[in-house]
């Protein structure tokens, strides 16, 4: 009882495993390698552990000049399912190599609840 009182305390919201649980949101993949002027296609997924049904809006944080088609995807997850949505982006020419992050902006039944996600893309050698 105690134990429940107190995540009750830090976490305001009644779908605490949605928001909190590292797992319920992610990239797929974490990690991939891409060359500058190609396009990099990745995964957001959800998992709803509750059982009733939720609302997500999924917006990807690109680092500065990368291009996406679809800026904003929306579904809804039913209760104890996982749904997906793939997203493309395509890396400028001029892009130096190194490691960049992309962050999955979400929102969870109208509530804003940040970047919830992030995926490393990796720019390699011509």
């Amino acid at each position: 009882a105690q134990a429940e009182k107190a995540v009750r305390e830090l976490c305001p919201s009644n779908a605490w495993l949605n928001d909190y649980d590292p797992r319920a949101m992610r990239w797929a993949p974490f990690r991939s390698e891409a060359k500058a002027g190609r396009t990099v296609s990745l995964v957001f997924q959800v998992q709803n552990y509750g059982r009733t049904p939720m609302q997500i809006s999924v917006s990807p944080v690109l680092p500065e000049k990368w291009k996406i088609k679809t800026e904003r995807r929306k579904m809804t997850i039913a209760g104890q399912k996982i749904r997906s949505v793939r997203f493309g982006f395509r890396v400028p020419r001029n892009t130096i190599p190194g490691r960049y992050v992309i962050a999955g902006e979400v929102e969870l039944n109208g509530k804003l609840i940040g970047e919830a996600a992030i995926a490393l893309i990796d720019i390699v050698g011509n």
